[in-house]
């Protein structure tokens, strides 16, 4: 873990000191790089439960936006309450993620972080976005 928050940094100073434009742009590069690696990181170790009943299958890089792709593998969409579910994880979810210490450095350069669950036959029930503004806000 330390050594991928150093790359991360490594890597961000190198984007700052080559870069010739300021500003927006190198935030911009310096987000999609992190995200990208982090993705690309936890794809070697996919798909794995995570517990039970959930599977991480992939995660995705969408620009400055880390996507972890959940199954729930012992259910349907008609067999869960989604509201119940999406009200329940959704505090978990912010409240892990913000504390989180391979998420912290992406969240400090404004990227963020999307829960996106499916069920066991692949249909959509979930997404969760979880911004710096809104570890700002559980802090």
């Amino acid at each position: 873990m330390k050594l991928f928050n150093l790359t991360i940094l490594l890597v961000i100073s190198f984007l700052l000191a080559s870069c010739g434009e300021v500003g927006e742009s190198v935030s911009s590069k310096a987000q999609n790089f992190a995200v990208s690696t982090l993705a690309e990181e936890v794809n070697k170790k996919t798909p794995q439960m995570v517990d039970q009943e959930t599977e991480l299958y992939k995660a995705v890089a969408v620009g400055s936006n880390l996507q972890y792709h959940y199954k729930l593998v012992n259910y349907s969409k008609d067999q869960l309450d989604t509201a119940f579910f999406e009200q329940n994880m959704k505090k978990q979810l912010y409240s892990s993620t913000c504390e989180n210490e391979k998420l912290k450095p992406l969240l400090s350069l404004g990227a963020s972080v999307s829960y996106y669950y499916v069920d066991k036959n692949a249909v959509a029930l979930v997404d969760f976005l979880v911004s710096p503004e809104d570890c700002k806000a559980e802090g």
